[in-house]
């Protein structure tokens, strides 16, 4: 059998296509760990973007752009927990749509390990919805090495290589 050419997924061995630069974490990491069933009884409520789950709070999803030497840019859906009224007030803003939700500004903690940078984990960060049809999008963080991950260059190979499903 003839090996396959390219890259392939750091978890499962299947090829990666090199162009898809776009993928999400299913869940939050603490919730990823659990059974499915112990999951379906921590959560409350669950969408593709928003989350509460007993014992974690409340989790929405956000764009981590990850620029690339080859002058792409990857887009990363993660998950970042919410701090009480702040999940209030964007879950709200999310609900009312249009002008409550572009602009909507946020802070909260990185509940994924991102590879190949697995300190992500527990990172403040800070996000931004562009406009009243996106996703939020992390703009900034007060720690520096997540500052170097969000304004650096990485090499597109290593990054692939680095890449879950």
């Amino acid at each position: 059998m003839r090996p396959q050419a390219g890259p392939t997924c750091s978890c499962c061995g299947q090829r990666l296509d090199p162009g898809h630069l776009a993928w999400n974490y299913v869940w939050p990491d603490p919730l990823a760990e659990l059974t499915k069933r112990e999951r379906r009884k921590a959560l409350r409520f669950h969408s593709d973007s928003f989350l509460v789950a007993d014992g974690f709070g409340a989790a929405i999803r956000v764009i981590l752009p990850i620029h690339l030497d080859t002058d792409q840019t990857s887009t990363i859906g993660v998950w970042v927990g919410l701090d009480g009224e702040d999940a209030n007030r964007v879950n709200s803003a999310g609900r009312a749509g249009g002008a409550a939700w572009a602009g909507c500004t946020f802070s909260g903690t990185l509940l994924n390990g991102v590879p190949p940078w697995p300190d992500t984990y527990g990172v403040r960060i800070t996000a931004a919805v562009p406009d009243e049809r996106t996703m939020p999008r992390v703009t900034a963080s007060e720690n520096e090495a997540f500052k170097r991950i969000l304004t650096g260059t990485w090499p597109h190979a290593e990054f692939l290589r680095a890449r879950p499903c």
